[in-house]
């Protein structure tokens, strides 16, 4: 869990780096990931360990969504991302 939410803040900071300098593909492409491997420690949190991206967004929303745990808004960006 700690090791993906630490890969996350990396991709966010990047993120930010390369927004900065006009690099924005790039920039979208590591704040998706960021977004994702956020989500991702989210899930390990709970020992859930999903083996694609689809099914990370899925156990997000029943685990965390739908327990009112992690706002729909903030879901719909990863979803819709």
């Amino acid at each position: 869990m700690e090791e993906a939410l630490n890969v996350g803040k990396s991709e966010l900071i990047s993120s930010k780096a390369l927004f900065d300098i006009g690099q924005y593909r790039d920039s979208i492409t590591l704040s998706y990931y960021a977004m994702f491997s956020s989500a991702l420690a989210l899930l390990l949190k709970k020992d859930i360990s999903p083996k694609t991206h689809e099914g990370t967004l899925r156990q997000l929303g029943k685990e965390y969504v739908k327990e009112g745990l992690f706002s729909k808004e903030s879901y719909n960006y990863i979803y819709e991302a």
